[in-house]
């Protein structure tokens, strides 16, 4: 793993059994994110159509049973009007098990969600730490001032190693090159990426075909 990289993964985690333990120390990993977005089973299952509860679960508990993996391990809530009182309940239940959380709004998925003026939370979500609060509120005034700043420091590759400028692109509609075929190096590096970027700092999203419909940066 080159030392100059942070290399995170985001999974569902419900295939996470398919690997080792052993396998996953030595995959270098330097994070884990884990999207469970409910504490119930009930809640859980409602939202997260076609996964199985307990086996997240069990996979969750398999992984925090191993210092190593604990320590890279993330469980990840977003907040929709559905949910929000679980989160509130899963945040406070998992910081009491020093298990890291993190807690965020949902967005529009790059205009894929098409019933996201329905369930987005309309009020204050209060269950985050006071600094990270006005860290989020920050780097919102920052992206207001200088535009959407995710191209800039991440880049997201897909299980077919396609290389996407932005998760919140479920569609796909942005591929910037694929890690089959070329360096992550060339691809950050690439026209094609420094197009989009040069775009965003001109607030031109509507040149963007993944950032045109996003709420991220309205």
């Amino acid at each position: 793993m080159n030392p100059d990289t942070y290399c995170v993964m985001v999974t569902n985690g419900e295939l996470l059994d398919r690997f080792s333990l052993t396998d996953m120390i030595q995959s270098n990993l330097d994070s884990m994110v884990i999207s469970i977005n409910a504490f119930s089973k009930e809640m859980y299952e409602r939202i997260n159509n076609g996964l199985n509860y307990e086996r997240v679960m069990k996979n969750v508990s398999y992984l925090l049973s191993n210092q190593s993996m604990r320590q890279k391990i993330k469980l990840s809530f977003v907040v929709t009007d559905r949910n929000v009182h679980e989160v509130c309940q899963a945040a406070r239940y998992w910081k009491t098990q020093g298990v890291k959380t993190r807690v965020m709004g949902i967005t529009n998925r790059a205009g894929s969600l098409e019933n996201y003026e329905k369930v987005k939370f309309k009020g204050n979500y209060y269950g985050n730490p006071l600094p990270l609060r006005l860290w989020r509120w920050l780097m919102s005034k920052a992206r207001a001032a200088t535009g959407c700043e995710l191209p800039f420091y991440h880049m997201n590759i897909l299980f077919n190693g396609d290389a996407i400028i932005c998760c919140h692109d479920w569609n796909r509609s942005l591929v910037v090159g694929n890690a089959r075929t070329s360096s992550l190096r060339e691809i950050w590096n690439s026209e094609k990426i420094n197009i989009v970027r040069r775009l965003i700092l001109r607030k031109r999203y509507e040149q963007i075909a993944s950032c045109k419909e996003c709420s991220f940066v309205k």
